[in-house]
């Protein structure tokens, strides 16, 4: 038989081995659904980085077709994302590329 003061103590030790037993499972859960974030951020980041030179051919063509038919909604509509258009100055044809100011 075990006496008053070892039970007790044996009581208080297995409180405090599920109290970490609890803790370690919140920190795994916890940690699981960080890393699921920063993956998916990881992911949204690598995608954006392939379609980033699509993005700005669009935009330069854009720009292109812009100047060529003086479409000034077109023109500020580009201006709104955060290109800058600077016209040819006049009598000469040559179309100047759209320089991203802003946006990638």
């Amino acid at each position: 038989m075990l006496k008053p003061l070892q039970f007790k103590l044996l009581c208080v030790l297995g409180t405090i081995a599920v109290l970490l037993v609890s803790t370690n499972i919140y920190i795994y859960v916890t940690n699981v659904k960080l890393q699921a974030n920063v993956n998916a951020r990881a992911q949204y980041i690598q995608q954006s980085l392939q379609i980033r030179d699509l993005y700005q051919d669009i935009a330069r063509n854009l720009a292109d077709l812009a100047v060529k038919n003086h479409d000034e909604p077109l023109r500020q509509m580009l201006a709104q994302e955060g290109f800058v258009i600077n016209l040819p100055p006049a009598g000469t044809s040559k179309t100047p590329p759209a320089a991203p100011k802003g946006k990638p």
